[in-house]
This record gives C-alpha cells, structure tokens and sequence, in this order.
C-alpha cells in the first residue's frame, strides 16, 4: 500500500523504539533514489532503508541485502561527510502528514557538536531526502534538488531556509477534537463519496484507510454525505474514536495479504477489513511487515520473470509442433489414396498391348479388382505411353507408400511431444521456487527443446541487454604517430 500519514505515525515510533541513540556507522546509496543507514546501539545493529521512489516512496528497517555501487554518488559522500558517527536523538513527524525528522548530533570539522536531521518527504513524485542543518535552519543539501524553474512554491537547494512543504487546512485525529457532528456536517453538500472525503479532509489519511473506515461503519464507500443515516453517523464516530484511541496507545498488528496465488498484495499496520478474504499474516514490527511485503513481492515477481521466459519456450515449441502436427496430418490425408494408384499401374501394365501410338489422354478398362468389372477412366500422364504412365503411377504409389509410413511413426511423436510440452507447461504453473524451474529448464536442455532459445532464459541486467561476451568487446587499438624519423606507438 502506498505510506500514508497514520502509516508514517507508527512506523516512526517503531524506529524511535529501536533507534534512538543509535550510532550511524555505514551509509549507502544504492541508486539515485535510495539511502540505506547502518546505525548500531545497546538494542543491536540496524539497517535503516529509505526511498523516494515516485511509485513507491517509504521507509523501514530491512534485512535484506541491498547492492551498492562500486563508487558512491555525490550525494551519499556528502552524507559520510557530515553524519557518519552521529547519534539519532530522536524520530518526530510533522503532524500526521508524511515527513520524518531524523535528528541526529554530530561532531564537524572543528570538533564542535552539531544538530543536523535527515527529512525524509513522502510525497509520491515530490519525495525528497534533505540534509538539514538545524542550528541554522537551512539545507545542507538534497537526494532531489528543487529550483526555481521547477517550482514556484518551493525550492530545495543547498544554502537556501527549509520551508515545509504546503500544509492543507486538514483536520488532525491526534490534536483536534471532533464530535459526531463535525465528521460529516461540513461536507453535506458535497457530491464526493464518502471515503474520498475523508481521506481528503483528514491528515495522514490515504484512500485506502478511507474506505476502510466507511466499511467498519458499514457504510457504503462510494454514498454522499447527505446519504448518511444517525445511526450510521454514530458508528462512524466510534470507529473515529477507537481509530484515535489505536493512534494514541500505539496498538498496532502488522499484517500482510495475500492472495490465492500466494503473492502479496499489501501490508497495513492493523489489519483491514477491505481484505478480509485474502490470506493474512501477522508480524511483530510493522518494519518487518513491509521488509517481508517487499522481499515476497521482489522473490514473486522474480519468479514470474523467469516462469514466462521458460513458458515463452515452451509457448515457441509448442507452435512449432501443433504446425507440424498439422502438416503431417494434411500430409497423411494425402496418401490415403495410395492403393488408386498401384491400380492404375496395374491395369494399364495389364492392358498396354491393346494400344498403339497415338496415344489417347486418357483410356477405359474394366476394373478387375471389383466384382463386376466396373469401366473406369485411366488418365495418362503427358508425353508418356501407357507402360510409361504405369511407371509413373507405382512410383507415386511406394512415394505414397513410403511417405504413409513414416507418418505413422512420427504423428504420435509428435503428438507424444505436445503432450510432454503441456506437461512441461503445467510444472512451470506449479513452481513455487528457481529451483523448480531450473530443473524444468535443464529438462528442456537435455530433450533438445531449448538449444534454439536458450538465451531466452538468460537473467538480463538492469538496462535489459544480455551481458556482454568477451567477443563482443572490440580491441582498443594503438595510437600511432613519426618523430624524427621513428615510428612510435602509444
């Protein structure tokens, strides 16, 4: 699920319970829109994961193994710089609305001590990561630098005041108050369901949280306002205290969902009646929640990648065989008529002395293999004589013959291959690791039906080429320039 605000507000207690007074030892940037934080303390080590990816932007404590970059960005330099040995003093939020302070104490060049933060904005495509100094008030620098030119409401650039960003009259479950009344009154007239309302007009708040508060109020999502019955209008007003009640006791229950297949689809901090009928599990941490969320997701899609390009295979050699099944089964309708020829030879051999040149294109003879002697009309092959003709047509007879044969033995092996590729096809469906797949491809290595295509299943890297071979690299050649004379070459 996409992080809102009410999410934030218990992810950052969590990391307050876990990281305060932690020791910042390592940091990574493992792409232009991810930071990771080695921080230790008396509670043990932790790796502190964040992202301002614009489909995705988030932030948790991780035990995955993320790579990093042989040389690190600019960025994460300046980081190390200023932070590498600071202490975390504490993990606040701005309200309910989705940006983190983590506010940390250093020590600069000079040895004195300083108050630095790290602002983590979750904003969908406005995410940002912010170096700030806290003395001063002003940014130190950014993940994503905001000019002028991009934006005429807010400019994140090093030197320049950090100014929060624009704040929506919203109201706050945490410091307001609110009655039965004021959840619904203010909105009467508007033609908005019930659950956009809410998850516009309440801070921390998304879509998703929306719908599930009309649905623990057992009220229809998509009714207006002035649809709302008392009665409905009380529940709702329950399930708003025990929300606020949840927020203030920090009682949470991590969960994530799944669906038939075994794929996650989400996580929440407690869980969501909107996904009653998918599979649930639960986790200590909301942190460990969305790392497994993620990990499951990244192991599941990874899965599929390689499922499809193995079933491509298949899908390709399956094609290649149903054309040839049908090929040969044209082909074999074509020789059924095998014995009219070897009759034809036969009754012209038998009847070539009553005919002399010219001959005609065609001749009658009594068919001696019926019982009555039936008259039927021979054609005669051009340019050739009767006996000629005969030899044509026991020539097209034994091709007919032979050709009949041979399709008898390779119909069922073809038909036997098919059967074998939807076998194949189906132990792809039921794999439930790379293990599993793997030995289905070395399967189709050994029976030939990968040779052609075996690239296919070749893991590609990020920018989606094959990984270069060595014959793909071209030499470098010498530089060649005269002096006085000589020849050099450099």
């Amino acid at each position: 699920m996409a992080i809102d605000g009410i999410s934030l507000f218990f992810i950052k207690n969590e990391l307050n319970s876990l990281l305060k007074d932690g020791k910042i030892q390592k940091i990574y940037q493992p792409s232009g829109e991810e930071l990771v934080l080695h921080v230790s303390n008396t509670l043990g080590k932790h790796v502190l994961f964040l992202s301002v990816n614009s489909n995705n932007p988030i932030c948790y404590l991780t035990e995955q193994k993320v790579a990093n970059p042989e040389v690190p960005p600019m960025f994460c330099m300046l980081l190390r710089k200023h932070l590498s040995g600071a202490r975390i003093r504490s993990i606040t939020q701005w309200g309910l609305d989705r940006v983190l302070f983590i506010n940390m104490e250093a020590i600069n060049e000079l040895g004195n001590v300083t108050e630095l933060a790290l602002v983590v904005e979750i904003m969908g495509r406005h995410s940002n990561i912010i170096l700030l100094d806290q003395e001063t008030g002003k940014i130190m620098d950014s993940l994503n630098r905001v000019g002028p030119s991009m934006s005429s409401v807010r400019v994140v650039l090093p030197k320049q005041p950090y100014i929060y960003p624009p704040k929506s009259e919203k109201t706050d479950l945490l410091t307001e108050d609110f009655s039965i009344n004021s959840i619904i009154n203010p909105y009467l007239e508007s033609d908005k369901p019930l659950s956009k309302i809410l998850s516009q007009n309440f801070t921390g708040m998304g879509h998703l949280l929306g719908e599930e508060i009309c649905l623990r109020s057992k009220i229809s999502p998509d009714l207006r306002p002035s649809e709302v019955t008392q009665a409905e209008e009380a529940s709702l007003y329950a399930v708003f205290s025990e929300l606020k009640k949840r927020l203030q006791e920090q009682n949470i229950e991590p969960t994530i969902y799944f669906d038939q297949n075994g794929s996650p689809i989400d996580f929440s901090a407690f869980p969501f009646a909107v996904y009653q009928n998918y599979k649930q599990v639960h986790t200590q941490t909301l942190s460990e929640a969305i790392d497994s969320f993620y990990s499951q997701k990244r192991q599941y899609q990874f899965l599929e990648r390689r499922k499809k390009r193995l079933r491509d295979i298949v899908k390709k050699q399956m094609g290649r065989c149903e054309k040839k099944y049908a090929n040969q089964q044209e082909d074999y309708l074509e020789t059924l008529d095998l014995e009219q020829y070897k009759m034809y030879g036969d009754l012209l051999t038998a009847n070539a002395y009553r005919f002399q040149e010219p001959f005609p294109p065609s001749v009658t003879l009594q068919n001696f293999y019926e019982p009555d002697y039936p008259e039927i009309k021979i054609p005669l092959l051009p340019g050739k004589d009767v006996l000629k003709s005969a030899e044509s047509y026991y020539k097209k007879y034994k091709k007919k013959k032979a050709t009949q044969e041979h399709l008898k033995i390779r119909i069922p092996e073809t038909k036997q291959e098919m059967e074998y590729l939807e076998n194949v096809s189906l132990s792809i469906s039921m794999a439930s690791n790379t293990g599993e797949l793997d030995e289905v491809y070395e399967e189709l290595l050994k029976s030939g039906l990968a040779t052609k295509v075996t690239n296919a299943y070749a893991v590609k890297n990020k920018k989606g080429s094959k990984t270069p071979s060595k014959k793909d690299k071209k030499p470098i050649m010498p530089l060649r320039f005269t002096k006085e004379g000589f020849t050099l070459y450099l």
